[in-house]
């Protein structure tokens, strides 16, 4: 009842920032140096807060005064144009209009159009109700945000390589801004961007709350939910260094203070922007014309008093002379984490898990579910003694079965649940500091520079050390420490070994901790200019990208199975390891593992006594030249055409680190010639043996590529009215990439965008995207033993195991893709203040890179397959196989499409009588196919699936309204995500409940703005998930115990709390 009654007053009254447009009569603290006109009038509507509308064509080679100071707008405005030959007009609702002294030269050339952000303002402020019939062309987005107004400038459209004001894209951008994405939530930005139905399984540091391999913690969207390798990420337009050899960038390493907005291009964008952008492109805009001081500090908590965050930022920029400008920002933010599910009253080890009975479904859907093969004082798993675990001191107990036995697990009974343990969230800690410095040495000139360096930390407990398959320890009937009753039973049934599960309670060998550190490094300098008419930029960019996994307290594997087999010496009567009497003096401490704190702490020290780091190092070269002008018009207006090439080339070094180093050079021998027995199979062949801890380091591998690049793009009117400001424009786009190792492709796309009316526009594209395979793609390595069943051995002789050589390929081929997008806007003349936009897209990936598994590589191969027979490498004496080459291919197929709505509606209202604004914007996404298929195997489409991660959800929705009444504003904010099937394909049979529930979130926020002399202060409040809803239980049991949902779509955190302080001067 709550809910209803707080969503239906928010349906009346909605929240806005409208407070922030600054009155015409205040005094203001301007510093904006003489320069470039556009640059100029984009720094007095960043100072000023007014909306800016103008054309780019009336302002080439203008320049503006400079003017530092208090001023009122208009006087202000005054200054910055006296002289220059430039008309600006500051009407009555507070939008500056600026123009040209001199009239156009050809008065047929058709209206240029107004971006979606002028066309905001128009609605918002203007003296006379007007609708543009421009709007989405700038952008190609309905409005970006209830207050967009408030940032209007030269948009540099993400979509395209053209700029400018006049410029049209026909792919859809999304655009929001710093202003939403704090109030949607005002912690982190990965937080605020997963809210938008665009992005689906994205990684989170809730959705990666652990990991051995180095993602815990990071922050990685991913576009159309396709994989987040397949979305490119710019800041300022420039692509970034990836975050790790996998490719994706670590969003939470970007300078957020200083982040403008945000725009997301929701379509393919290779032909623009080069490999990667197939889903489409998140490219963050910085405000690199700051002017003033801003700082803010907050912290938050959840309801349950975990995971307390405080954050703290400050940025500074000001005019320098003339002709130079410069930024500065740092910030830093930390969390405390979450370590457990103890505290979720929802959660009660629920899992999905084998159903014994023949009559019913294959799975059920049960709480209370435990592992049977393991327990934290050990477990025999098999043979006649299967079922007896080890309680206190060792002693022997009967392990009692529950309901729904299996091998596996059951519901009830004895054993334990590791997964109540796994951290929610991980412990985090961020910074990061940016500079930026502009010259303008001439009017046509500007020379930039910019730094940015990102430091991030997380911190996590990775799963306990572990005895289970496929590292199930064998225990031998002459172990020391087996009590005697044991000892006593196995010679009774005959047998001298049996398996052994067992999970270390933090009391003993515990979990290992590791901490993952990423740093970023990126140097950026370049120029733009004009030669004439035409625009000339350029930049060079190194970045670096060094991570850091250092691990302690984790077992080491060769330590931990030769200490587990620990016999009576027969000369000195003393409990020692077996190894010791093959190899004396091999310093190894005996392993007592039955019972919960059965080892000795020198066992555990000597054990766990070798910390392990794994360094990788990702270094980036980008230098690249555009130029971009109209030459030429035709019939219906100016062709505006772009240009330019890059060099780009990326390497990685990745290094394990073990201590003692002399670990690295030690030759790898039979198993029981190193003094083992008893090894499991997966490490029989594990030449990485002595090396590895429970954490797996990694390979030590290097790899670089580099790739030259060309490309074009051009826009041209097919045909314009002036009348009614019809038209109708095509946009071409063509790129020519050659990539080492792989050669050369080609992306392209074509568009057009059809005004068809004042209140009607239509957009539609096709494009071929490419993305070239990854660092680790092409370069990764790693070598260990696994199991195979090899078709072509006598029955009873399939089974057995090889070595398995897995990692990249420098010859992968770049994956293709072909997108199609259309679309429509709407913006009725009858309807002030609101614009509607629907977009169909369908993205199709060829030769999508993976690997394809052992097993498939050795069934293709005895199927006849000569490219598979080239990956099995058998002994030439035996028959058998000895190795396979399980490396990354081209092999796979990904389909995605569907519909992205966009509404927004802002309007004047009177509720309590004074000037009031209430706003609403909405975004819904309809997911029709999610589909991959594998060579051999059936398409299998994952729309709809919202159990297992992998999936989305069919329909999403995120509406938010907001009321602003002065200085005080209330944001209310409903998110939906429809109910789906727990996997695809799956039905009754399979498993007893395959749906899984619908999710609302409701989060809700109040600001309050002071004046304080020339400058500002807000205070806040947030909550998120208002109503404290329970995930959908979407349940599975893995590895690490029972998993209750899918963590990457659903909220595990529950209620929420966060404030904050504002201060601008």
């Amino acid at each position: 009842m709550l809910r209803s009654l707080l969503v239906a007053i928010s349906l009346l009254v909605l929240c806005g920032h409208s407070g922030e447009t600054r009155a015409q009569d205040e005094r203001i603290r301007f510093d904006i140096p003489a320069g470039d006109a556009r640059e100029g009038l984009n720094a007095f509507a960043a100072q000023s807060r007014l909306p800016l509308l103008y054309r780019a064509s009336d302002l080439l080679n203008a320049r503006t005064n400079a003017i530092q100071g208090e001023y009122t707008a208009s006087e202000a405005l005054e200054i910055l144009v006296r002289d220059t030959g430039i008309i600006a007009t500051l009407n009555t609702s507070g939008v500056v209009t600026i123009a040209s002294a001199a009239p156009p030269e050809v008065e047929s050339k058709p209206p240029p159009g107004k971006t979606i952000l002028g066309k905001l303002a128009s609605l918002l402020f203007a003296d006379k109700p007007e609708t543009d019939p421009n709007l989405g062309r700038g952008a190609g987005s309905v409005v970006a945000l209830h207050d967009a107004a408030r940032e209007l400038e030269e948009v540099i459209v993400t979509g395209s390589r053209l700029q400018g004001s006049g410029m049209t894209t026909s792919t859809p951008i999304t655009m929001v801004n710093s202003a939403e994405l704090q109030t949607m939530a005002p912690t982190t930005l990965i937080e605020g961007l997963v809210q938008l139905p665009q992005f689906l399984n994205n990684d989170t540091p809730q959705s990666q709350s652990y990991s051995s391999s180095g993602p815990a913690g990071a922050s990685r969207v991913n576009l159309r939910g396709i994989g987040a390798q397949r979305n490119l990420i710019l800041l300022n337009g420039r692509r970034l260094v990836p975050s790790t050899r996998t490719g994706e960038v670590n969003i939470a390493l970007l300078p957020e203070a200083l982040i403008r907005r945000v725009d997301i291009v929701t379509g393919g964008a290779s032909a623009a922007y080069g490999s990667d952008a197939v889903s489409g492109v998140v490219n963050f805009i910085l405000n690199t014309d700051h002017a003033g001081l801003d700082a803010h500090a907050g912290g938050g908590i959840t309801g349950l008093g975990d995971n307390q965050s405080r954050e703290a930022g400050i940025v500074w920029g000001r005019a320098i002379g003339d002709r130079v400008h410069l930024v500065l920002s740092a910030e830093y933010y930390a969390a405390d984490g979450i370590e457990g599910y103890a505290d979720r009253d929802w959660f009660d080890s629920w899992a999905a898990i084998g159903n014994p009975d023949p009559s019913g479904p294959r799975e059920v859907i049960v709480p209370n579910v435990h592992s049977r093969l393991y327990t934290y004082g050990g477990l025999i798993t098999d043979g006649p003694l299967r079922g007896t675990e080890f309680g206190p001191n060792g002693a022997p107990l009967p392990f009692s079965d529950g309901r729904y036995v299996t091998s596996l697990t059951h519901a009830g009974g004895s054993g334990i649940d590791p997964g109540a343990d796994v951290y929610i969230l991980p412990e985090q800690e961020r910074a990061s500091a940016f500079a930026y410095l502009k010259f303008a040495p001439t009017s046509a000139l500007t020379l930039f520079a910019q730094g940015l360096y990102g430091h991030g930390v997380t911190g996590f407990e990775a799963v306990p050390s572990l005895f289970a398959p496929p590292w199930s320890a064998t225990i031998f009937s002459d172990n020391a420490f087996l009590p005697a009753s044991v000892r006593a039973s196995m010679t009774t049934a005959g047998i001298n070994s049996f398996t052994f599960g067992r999970l270390a309670p933090d009391s003993d060998l515990g979990s290992g901790f590791v901490t993952n550190t990423n740093d970023m490094i990126s140097l950026t300098a370049g120029f733009e200019g004009r030669v004439k008419n035409v625009q000339v930029n350029g930049y060079y960019q190194y970045g670096r990208n060094t991570a850091v996994l250092h691990y302690d307290h984790a077992a080491r594997i060769d330590r931990l199975y030769r200490a587990l087999d620990a016999v009576i010496d027969p000369i000195s009567g003393n409990i020692v390891c077996r190894s010791t009497l093959s190899f004396p003096g091999d310093g190894c401490v005996p392993l007592n593992a039955f019972g919960p704190d059965a080892p000795s702490r020198e066992a555990v020290a000597w054990i766990t006594s070798t910390p392990g780091e794994h360094h990788q190092v990702v270094d980036q070269h980008i230098l690249e030249l555009t130029a971009q002008g109209a030459p030429f018009s035709t019939w219906a207006g100016e062709v505006v055409l772009v240009g330019g090439g890059g060099y780009r080339t990326e390497s990685l070094i990745n290094t394990p680190r073990i201590e003692p180093p002399e670990l690295l050079q030690q030759a790898v021998v039979p198993a029981a010639l190193a003094g083992y027995r008893g090894l499991p199979r997966d490490y029989e062949n594990n030449t990485t043996l002595l090396e590895r801890t429970a954490i797996r380091p990694g390979a030590a591998i290097a790899g670089d590529y580099d790739v030259w690049e060309v490309f074009g793009e051009a826009t041209a009117p097919l045909y314009a009215l002036a009348s009614d400001k019809r038209g109708l424009d095509l946009n071409l786009a063509l790129r020519y990439a050659d990539y080492a190792g792989s050669g050369g492709i080609v992306a392209w796309k074509t568009g057009l965008e059809w005004r068809a009316s004042d209140a009607l526009k239509l957009r539609w594209t096709r494009s071929r995207d490419v993305r070239a395979g990854t660092l680790a793609e092409r370069f990764d390595a790693s070598t260990r033993g696994s199991g195979i069943r090899d078709p072509e051995q006598a029955p009873g002789s399939t089974n057995y195991a090889i070595t398995l050589l897995q990692g990249g390929n420098p010859g992968v081929d770049p994956e293709k893709s072909d997108t199609n997008t259309v679309g429509v806007i709407f913006e009725p003349a009858w309807l002030n203040g609101f614009a509607l936009s629907v977009d169909y897209y369908d993205i199709r990936v060829r030769g999508a890179i993976a690997l394809p598994g052992v097993q498939n590589i050795v069934d293709h191969c005895f199927a006849g397959s000569a490219r598979h027979c080239e990956l099995v490498h058998r002994n030439p004496v035996t028959g058998l196989i000895s190795i396979v080459d399980n490396i990354f291919q081209n092999i796979d197929e990904v389909r995605t499409r569907g519909v992205d709505i966009e509404a927004v509606y802002r309007t004047p209202v009177h509720i309590f009588g004074g000037d009031e604004v209430l706003s609403a914007r909405a975004f819904a996404s309809h997911l029709a196919e999610a589909s991959a298929t594998n060579p051999g195997q059936p398409r299998i489409d994952r729309a709809g699936q919202t159990g297992i991660e992998g999936g989305g959800p069919e329909w999403q929705l995120n509406l938010s309204i907001a009321y602003g009444a002065g200085p005080w504003s209330l944001y209310v904010q409903e998110r939906y995500i429809s109910g789906g099937t727990y996997l695809a394909n799956w039905g009754p049979a399979d498993i007893s409940d395959p749906t899984v529930d619908t999710a609302f979130y409701t989060s809700l926020q109040m600001t309050r703005e002071f004046r304080l002399g020339s400058g500002d202060l807000t205070l806040y409040a947030h909550i998120n998930n208002l109503f404290d809803a329970d995930p959908p239980l979407a349940p599975d049991w893995r590895f690490s115990g029972s998993i209750h949902t899918n963590e990457s779509l659903f909220d595990v955190l529950g209620r929420r709390f966060s404030a904050g302080v504002k201060f601008s001067f």
